[in-house]
């Protein structure tokens, strides 16, 4: 019988029953083995169930653990892996046709430090194939669906890690994200989402798309989940050239009001009304409100540089996207599906002209940011645009505008990933629909430490205590009819191009400059 109590616990209060002895990992894995056995062919969060495997390391654990080896908090825990991060011994699929028995050599730098802290693997999670876009479907993957309402999408690209971590399939998970992929579902299924400053958290052993934008997220229920698998993961990389080589911070963080009180905190109005929904709306305001009555000044102010984040991004994603992918796609077409193959081999006629503009408009981004984080401590703004949309709604509809680029919000949502700032998401309310609503703070870069402080504040002043019901049949159908399966958007490269002109608007002198300066860049 599943005990829903234990399954949704915190790492915290399970590693106490643990260290305590009140339940053994061999009994905590199988609470969460019976949900996904029972939850999974609904949701389809998992990709691979990884039963055997993490049964042999739950006897493990539980030796160390009476024997007094008791290695912390993540020591018996149950973790999941979005699927596109390498586990030797365990296939990574990357949701792709051609790697269904991808088994590599090696293990993602990520897991291997969760691993060593005695976390558990129990499955690797859905996402769109290769982590492109955020479709929900997968060629011979399928789709995970929201545990909120599983006519719902979760988003994507991140979807399964989403969405087994909502359902209480695992304790937490990690994700990727290159524009919002991790911030996305994690918004749309109610959980927790944390990214950390660009270099912090290594990428060796993660199937890339983009060097300057890849990311590696963390995905929980509790702020101070995110934080200890944070701290476990965080920290210098040899096997990573873009590693930071410094320790990640020190001293824990404290939730105390006259500390958090001193902070203060952006919004940009401009960019968020008009461009969300009201439910959305009505979370954020009641957001900032939370943070006025504990005594944080809010200012507002207009950064017209900020206007370009989001098309920066797209051209930026577009171009690296593609370069790393064009030797693979022509060598080893196989290894893609035909709709991703035709949104790779059109990203090939990305012009480089484009590309250089992108850089430099990010660069000039960068600076205005830089310039605002000296005045202010964190950027307040919705997660998503949306709560969560009907399926047959999601993929197909951005046919009718698949480059959203000029959308006020979409630039607030790119801008976490584009100049590598430490953000996290955290679930605000749930809407009249029964369904979540979200908040995210971003804060400068190098700033995980004050990320934290405020976050574990904010989720005592706004406790979210809501989980999905999870009462499904045994014969509740799966509606194979509302996937979408229509294929990927393919974009027409001239009008990326002619988006792109717009940044000459914002870049006046494109190549009189450098690219970057690393001084601007460690905001």
């Amino acid at each position: 019988m599943i005990d829903n109590n234990i399954s949704f616990n915190s790492i915290k209060n399970l590693s106490n029953l643990l260290q305590n002895k009140e339940i053994s990992p061999v009994e905590l894995l199988a609470i969460y083995l019976e949900k996904i056995e029972k939850l999974n062919p609904l949701l389809s969060a998992y990709i691979t169930v990884c039963a055997e495997e993490a049964k042999k390391h739950a006897v493990i654990a539980e030796q160390e653990i009476l024997k007094g080896k008791y290695k912390g908090f993540l020591h018996g825990i149950p973790i999941a892996l979005k699927d596109n991060i390498f586990t030797s011994h365990i296939p990574t699929s990357a949701a792709s046709p051609g790697l269904k028995n991808n088994i590599t050599k090696y293990s993602a730098t990520a897991w291997n430090k969760l691993s060593d802290s005695g976390a558990i693997l129990i499955g690797k999670t859905m996402l769109h194939e290769y982590a492109i876009a955020a479709s929900l479907w997968s060629e011979g993957y399928g789709a995970a669906r929201n545990p909120w309402n599983h006519l719902k999408t979760t988003n994507g690209s991140s979807s399964g890690s989403a969405a087994a971590v909502a359902s209480g399939m695992c304790v937490a998970a990690l994700g990727t994200e290159t524009g919002a992929s991790v911030r996305r579902p994690a918004s749309f299924c109610g959980i927790v989402s944390m990214l950390g400053t660009y270099g912090r958290i290594s990428r060796h052993g993660i199937i890339p798309n983009s060097w300057s934008l890849d990311h590696v997220g963390i995905m929980s229920r509790e702020v101070i989940d995110a934080q200890i698998i944070y701290e476990t993961i965080a920290g210098h990389d040899v096997k990573d050239p873009t590693s930071l080589n410094e320790k990640i911070y020190s001293g824990s963080s404290s939730s105390d009001v006259a500390q958090i009180s001193k902070l203060k905190g952006f919004i940009s109005w401009k960019h968020i009304e008009g461009s969300v929904d009201d439910d959305v709306l009505v979370a954020i305001k009641d957001g900032v409100s939370l943070l006025k009555d504990a005594g944080i000044e809010i200012v507002e102010d207009n950064i017209p540089s900020l206007d370009y984040a989001a098309l920066t991004s797209s051209v930026i994603m577009k171009s690296e996207v593609g370069a790393a992918h064009s030797s693979a796609v022509k060598n080893s077409p196989d290894r893609y599906s035909p709709q991703l193959r035709s949104l790779l081999l059109a990203g090939e006629s990305n012009k480089v002209e484009d590309y250089l503009l992108a850089m430099q408009a990010r660069r000039i981004i960068n600076q205005d940011i830089h310039s605002l984080f000296k005045k202010i401590d964190f950027i307040i703004a919705p997660t998503t645009a949306t709560c969560a949309t009907d399926i047959v709604d999601g993929f197909s509809a951005m046919r009718d505008r698949p480059f959203d680029v000029g959308n006020n919000w979409h630039n607030l949502h790119r801008l976490s990933s584009l100049l590598g700032l430490p953000t996290i998401s955290m679930p605000q309310s749930i809407n009249a629909s029964g369904l979540p609503t979200s908040i995210q703070f971003i804060f400068g870069r190098k700033k995980e430490k004050q990320l934290f402080d405020l976050s574990m504040f904010y989720s005592d002043i706004n406790p979210w205590i809501e989980k999905p019901k999870l009462e499904y049949n045994e014969n509740d159908s799966i509606q194979e009819a509302l996937i979408d399966k229509g294929g990927q958007v393919v974009p027409d490269s001239n009008f990326l191009h002619e988006k792109a002109l717009e940044l000459k608007q914002l870049v006046k002198n494109p190549f009189e400059e450098p690219l970057l300066k690393l001084d601007e860049w460690d905001i």
